[in-house]
């Protein structure tokens, strides 16, 4: 909890320092050259749902389909950011998912033999994603700024993961992502998110000292809803 305490400050911070940075504005006069935009300016609000799969390293034979029942399930997620600049953003997104464990049949590990009773569970747990993800907009780095039906964005993630089934794990995540934003009105915009963040291992609340590898991978997809304002 200690963990999860700080990294919000530190993406309360992060924006602050934005935000000071970004009060300078200046008269655009070539194509490539914009306005950088004021504290109050250009900030927006996502809402979306998610369908995320799990891929774990403690998996042997299971069906690798994303939307299999063994791996699938549901989140919704909120974020908060500001584009800093036409090309530059920055967001923090948090992300609530029912989550599923994806474990597999009998291994040897270690020379200790892991009964199917234990890691074939399959259980789905609760979990909160919060992250710090600054963003780049192609469209706009390249071809200048202008207004769009479609803009593609870029973005890298890192934050923390917190299982509240199992209090006792939680992990650091890390991942990117490819975000597909239709305009449909100046503020209004739809979301194509597609994204994948790594855990640590025991992430979903299977003890650590069972697994031999360290990552667990969640693949997302996700649809929402932007709202720009300011």
């Amino acid at each position: 909890m200690k963990k999860f305490m700080f990294l919000l400050a530190f993406a309360g911070m992060s924006f602050a320092a934005l935000a000071q940075e970004a009060t300078t504005t200046e008269t655009p006069t070539l194509k490539h050259k914009v306005v950088t935009n004021g504290f109050w300016s250009n900030w927006f609000l996502d809402l979306g749902g998610d369908y995320i799969s799990n891929y774990s390293s403690q998996e042997v034979g299971v069906d690798k389909h994303p939307f299999s029942n063994l791996r699938g399930n549901f989140a919704l997620d909120l974020s908060v950011g500001k584009w800093v600049k036409p090309s530059f953003g920055m967001r923090v997104k948090f992300q609530a998912a029912w989550a599923t464990q994806v474990n597999s049949n009998n291994r040897l590990i270690d020379g200790l033999t892991v009964y199917e009773s234990y890691l074939l569970r399959n259980q789905s747990y609760n979990q909160l994603i919060v992250n710090l993800q600054p963003m780049l907009n192609l469209h706009n780095l390249f071809g200048g700024y202008k207004p769009r039906v479609w803009n593609t964005i870029l973005y890298a993630s890192a934050g923390y993961q917190h299982n509240f089934s199992d209090d006792s794990n939680g992990s650091i995540a890390i991942g990117a992502g490819w975000l597909n934003q239709f305009n449909v009105t100046k503020r209004f915009h739809i979301n194509v998110d597609i994204y994948a963040d790594m855990l640590e291992a025991g992430a979903d609340g299977v003890d650590r000292k069972y697994l031999n590898k360290t990552i667990l991978g969640l693949r997302d997809w996700q649809v929402g809803w932007s709202l720009g304002f300011g």
